[in-house]
């Protein structure tokens, strides 16, 4: 499986358009990073249900920057748009699958109602309270 080149441009729209991403900033110039590029794809290949796309930070200066990478490879996952998880380095395939669960598993409702501090009816208490 290819994996796609990601640019700024087109990152807001990819994580809108499908529910599960997975964006890997990785350099031409860091070992690490050539040698993960074939397990990513391996694992790309294995979890179809999710978007695989990568963008290279000489390449890509501005996207990194926006989510401040100063190491690479660098995983940043994202369901329906938010951002999930955060990983630095190469993970292991262990560790890589449970990146994937936690992606796949994670209710996005119940991140919103912990940070914003609302009780269990989450959103539509919120703005029952702001009607009053």
């Amino acid at each position: 499986m290819t994996i796609a080149d990601i640019s700024y441009t087109e990152i807001d729209s990819l994580t809108r358009t499908y529910p599960l991403v997975i964006l890997e900033f990785w350099a031409h110039w860091c070992e690490t990073s050539q040698r993960f590029a074939g397990e990513y794809e391996n694992i790309a290949e294995q979890n179809r249900d999710v978007i695989f796309v990568r963008a290279e930070i000489g390449d890509e200066q501005e996207l990194a920057e926006r989510f401040e990478i100063d190491s690479v490879p660098t995983l940043i996952g994202f369901q329906n748009s938010i951002q999930i998880f955060k990983h630095f380095g190469a993970p292991s395939q262990v560790h890589f699958n449970n990146l994937l669960d936690q992606l796949r598993s994670t209710d996005v409702d119940e991140l919103f109602r912990r940070e914003l501090g609302l009780e269990p009816q989450g959103l539509k208490g919120l703005f029952k309270k702001l009607r009053r």
